[in-house]
């Protein structure tokens, strides 16, 4: 069964902890799920978009192939520069975090918050 390998309550100092659920808590974790929650949100606008008979007109003309009336054109797109439009947000998701885990390290957590806007 799951879950039995540790002892949490009277080890260590956690008796020491005084810290309670606070509003700006409750703020802090809304603002963070709402986060996933945009970030979720426009990587599937992002894979509708791309299927879009306009969008793929003016950005990528030679996978119009896949909207032929026979097919279905869900997952028939074989272009790389497509597939990296698709995951450009996954991209800038990695390099945001790599930057921001090395601001943080050199000018603390506060100077990073405030950097980022």
């Amino acid at each position: 069964m799951a879950g039995g390998a540790m002892k949490v309550e009277g080890t260590g100092r956690s008796h020491l902890y005084k810290g309670h659920t606070t509003f700006a808590v409750v703020l802090i974790a809304i603002v963070a799920a709402s986060g996933g929650l945009l970030f979720g949100y426009d990587n599937g606008i992002t894979g509708g978009v791309i299927t879009m008979r306009d969008f793929q007109t003016r950005f990528f003309p030679e996978d119009l192939s896949a909207h032929s009336s026979s097919t279905n054109g869900y997952c028939k797109f074989n272009d790389q520069l497509l597939q990296l439009f698709t995951s450009s947000l996954f991209l800038a998701g990695a390099v945001a975090a790599m930057v921001g885990m090395f601001t943080s390290k050199k000018f603390g957590r506060r100077a990073t918050m405030v950097m980022g806007g």
